[in-house]
């Protein structure tokens, strides 16, 4: 079925393989095009465009959202507005034992470290008064008992990829390896344990 611009619904098989695509002659006019394989296996790919392709698959098994040009299995470029505050992606888990988002980097073979999931952040704003950039960050509430963050050992490491105790900061050849910081005059370390505690403390340089 053709229409007198452009092609609306081709069910046969011709040099482009099977497809469905919308009447349109440039690639910001065209809204959607689902082509199947030319007979020997070797294309398949799914569009969904208008000028800034928002839905699109490659002839491999990519799929890119906001990308026209996916290189892994899903690329995402999903952009949030430029008002304060505003988020790019939210994802809700409405069950009290399930999961808002799950990333799990499954690696068999090879060496090198597998990450389930990595946060970044970029942009160069270093002229801007106050501005900070977080990699990540992790906030719990609204529940009797709240976690930022867990792990699966129990286990956190700093500098470290296999953390050994609870706490395990590894600063290589850097001599100091951690800073504990008050904004008053008194510093205060606490160590526990179940027969009691005990206070290192500071007032300004003395210890």
């Amino acid at each position: 079925i053709e229409g007198e611009t452009g092609r609306y619904i081709y069910t046969g098989t011709d040099g482009s393989g099977h497809y469905i695509e919308q009447v349109g002659t440039s690639a910001t006019t065209r809204k959607l095009r689902i082509q199947g394989s030319n007979g020997s296996g070797t294309y398949t790919q799914l569009n969904i465009e208008g000028g800034n392709r928002r839905i699109w698959t490659n002839s491999g098994t990519n799929v890119g959202i906001g990308t026209s040009s996916p290189q892994t299995n899903m690329a995402l470029d999903v952009r949030s507005s430029s008002t304060a505050g505003s988020t790019a992606i939210a994802a809700y888990g409405y069950n009290a034992t399930g999961r808002a988002i799950l990333a799990n980097g499954y690696a068999t073979s090879g060496t090198g470290t597998n990450r389930g999931i990595e946060g970044i952040s970029t942009g160069n704003r270093s002229s801007v008064s106050g501005s900070i950039n977080v990699g990540g960050h992790f906030f719990a509430q609204g529940a009797e008992t709240n976690y930022a963050l867990t792990t699966g050992a129990g286990n956190v490491g700093i500098g470290t990829t296999s953390p050994s105790t609870k706490l395990n900061v590894n600063a290589g050849t850097d001599n100091t390896i951690a800073l504990f910081q008050s904004t008053d005059s008194l510093g205060r370390l606490i160590i526990k344990d179940s027969a009691g505690e005990v206070h290192l403390n500071n007032v300004g340089n003395d210890f």
